[in-house]
């Protein structure tokens, strides 16, 4: 069973990423902040991690440089309701970003071809 982290401080949209990864049966743990997500990360292995730009405490970047410096292995998803340009998604070294609001089934198969 893969394992994917939820990095997301707003409750309902971390409730549609719960409930949109069971349904391709991952083991899902969810962080309302980055301070928390770090802490997870540091600990445990996932195979993929979808994390929200803007959040409290620590924020999305904070939490992909420090996968990127542990040289964690994980697929990173970066969700912003912000727009964020090309020269800032290759310098965050993402594999894959979601702009909010964003389609469920389309991002889904994105998910799907991380997992696979």
């Amino acid at each position: 069973m893969k394992r994917v982290l939820v990095v997301e401080d707003e409750p309902m949209i971390l409730e549609i990423w719960q409930e949109l990864l069971a349904t391709i049966n991952c083991k899902v743990d969810i962080s309302k902040d980055g301070d928390d997500g770090l802490s997870k990360v540091s600990s445990d292995y996932y195979d993929l991690v979808i994390t929200d730009l803007k959040m409290p405490v620590k924020d999305g970047t904070d939490l992909i440089n420090h996968l990127h410096q542990k040289k964690k292995k994980s697929k990173i998803i970066l969700a912003s309701g912000f727009e964020i340009n090309e020269e800032e998604l290759e310098e965050l070294k993402v594999d894959h970003f979601i702009q909010k609001p964003f389609d469920i089934h389309q991002e889904l198969q994105v998910i799907q071809t991380f997992l696979a």
